[in-house]
């Protein structure tokens, strides 16, 4: 009697996927096949099996993955590809509006050409003359506002005259 009323549960779902299906035509479409912590698709029987086969198998655009939410098996799996599946066709039904196409016409990437020269760093003459008149960096790094207030504490004030 278990395996009768197990199996008309089984049945008794894949009747009303079959009933709410065309609600969702020309819409990505993602099963969950959720308490695979008490159940698990390969242990179902095989007339069970075939019935799950024969309603979400036969297509394409039904993606069938089995999660838990219990032990949280799978959850973020169907997540991830919920949210791939409903961007990549958002995108599909941007792309197929005639929008895209008058924005596509006005758009213009360009791509730089690869170049076999190979190009020499450049350094401002300014510089190179300070380079040359021996000129070196001070050791010692200008104090931020920052610094000045942390070293005097409570003594500091802010003069926003400076």
């Amino acid at each position: 009697k278990q395996w009768y009323q197990r199996r008309v549960r089984v049945q008794q779902q894949c009747d009303l996927f079959n009933n709410i299906k065309p609600l969702f035509a020309n819409k990505p479409l993602i099963v969950a096949l959720n308490k695979i912590d008490a159940r698990r698709p390969e242990d179902l029987s095989q007339p069970e099996k075939d019935l799950l086969e024969q309603t979400f198998k036969k297509d394409a655009n039904v993606l069938v993955i089995p999660m838990s939410t219990l032990t949280k098996e799978g959850v973020s799996e169907v997540q991830n590809t919920a949210c791939d599946a409903l961007l990549a066709h958002r995108i599909e039904q941007k792309m197929a509006g005639n929008k895209v196409d008058n924005i596509l016409n006005r758009l213009h990437v360009a791509v730089p050409k690869a170049s076999q020269e190979i190009r020499q760093p450049h350094i401002p003459e300014g510089v190179l003359a300070q380079r040359a008149a021996g000129y070196t960096k001070p050791d010692t790094i200008r104090k931020l506002e920052r610094d000045l207030e942390e070293e005097l504490g409570d003594d500091y004030i802010l003069d926003l005259k400076k």
